[in-house]
């Protein structure tokens, strides 16, 4: 499996390198909305890193620390993102953001893209202050 990754990833970057480095045809990095995209994305794919490490560093430790019902009641909240349809659960989203106009910003892209990974980070978390406190 990683070979065939590894190939398609070889394939890839040799397209892109001739597409894009062939005598200036195509230009696309002198194309000043191709380098905000890039940044843009930079920018967003930190700041969801950044706030899945902070809200799921805090709130696994919690977790770990907390039992009964309560740890039962927070654990099926957590997995709600995950069991429900994402696309239900951000269509649901959109429209509370229409309503705040937080529409076609930063915030509104991290926010959505904090949606699925937020209970995976969380659930690592957990388990490993878990292990931690097993030890």
């Amino acid at each position: 499996m990683r070979q065939f990754v590894g190939i398609q990833y070889g394939i890839m970057l040799i397209v892109f390198g001739v597409v894009a480095w062939r005598g200036g045809e195509v230009g696309i990095f002198e194309d000043p909305n191709f380098r905000a995209a890039i940044g843009t994305t930079i920018v967003v794919a930190v700041l969801v890193v950044v706030l899945n490490l902070v809200v799921a560093n805090y709130v696994g430790y919690y977790l770990a620390r907390v039992t009964g019902r309560k740890l039962a009641f927070l654990d099926v909240c957590l997995q709600l993102p995950l069991i429900v349809p994402l696309l239900v659960i951000a269509a649901g989203l959109d429209i509370w953001f229409i309503r705040m106009d937080l529409t076609e910003t930063v915030l509104d892209v991290v926010l959505i893209q904090l949606l699925p990974t937020l209970p995976y980070s969380i659930r690592i978390a957990r388990n490993a202050y878990l292990a931690l406190i097993r030890i």
